[in-house]
Order: C-alpha cells, then structure tokens, then sequence
C-alpha cells in the first residue's frame, strides 16, 4: 500500500486494511501513547471500507457529550 492509499480520502483518518490490524494498532497505541487523549475503540468506515480508531468511548459521543438525535 502506498503511503497516500494508507488515508481516508473523506475522514483522512489512517486506513487500516482489516479490523485485526486496527486492533493491533489501537492495542498498541494504549499501551505506549504519552498523549492525553488516546484511541478508545476502532469502527469500519462506509467511505473508504477500512477501519479507523477514534478517541470517542460510544458511537456519537463529542468533547461536550453525546450527540442529540
């Protein structure tokens, strides 16, 4: 893969190939990220049918809570 295939062309977010590569990273990420927010949990992408890790505990939820519907 490429490195300009390797992002969502919509989210921008890292592409990953397969939910086991996305939970390899997530895994590894929460084991060794000094930052203060952290990826949470990873979800697959309608846009690009890859798998991204976000930061967000539940579907929908913001910085300044959950997301009104």
């Amino acid at each position: 893969m490429s490195r300009a295939s390797e992002r969502c062309n919509v989210t921008r977010k890292r592409r990953f190939r397969d939910h086991f590569e996305a939970i390899k990273a997530l895994h590894r990420l929460q084991e060794r990220s000094t930052r203060d927010t952290v990826p949470q949990r990873v979800y697959e992408c309608d846009a690009c049918e890859g798998w991204h890790l976000t930061s967000q505990k539940v579907w929908g939820e913001t910085q300044q809570g959950p997301t009104q519907r």
